[in-house]
């Protein structure tokens, strides 16, 4: 996926709640231990 086509995605995520820009270039979930569970659900991505 491109750097680009990732703002749109990002602004939405931000916008819905799900995610916030703590500092610039950073990013964080709303909920805790969210990043957990995502690895847990989806097993087949690893950051």
């Amino acid at each position: 996926m491109k750097v680009t086509s990732l703002g749109p995605v990002r602004a939405k995520l931000i916008r819905k709640g799900m995610i916030y820009s703590p500092a610039h270039g950073d990013l964080a979930f709303t909920v805790p231990l969210f990043d957990e569970f995502m690895i847990r659900a989806i097993p087949e991505f690893k950051p």
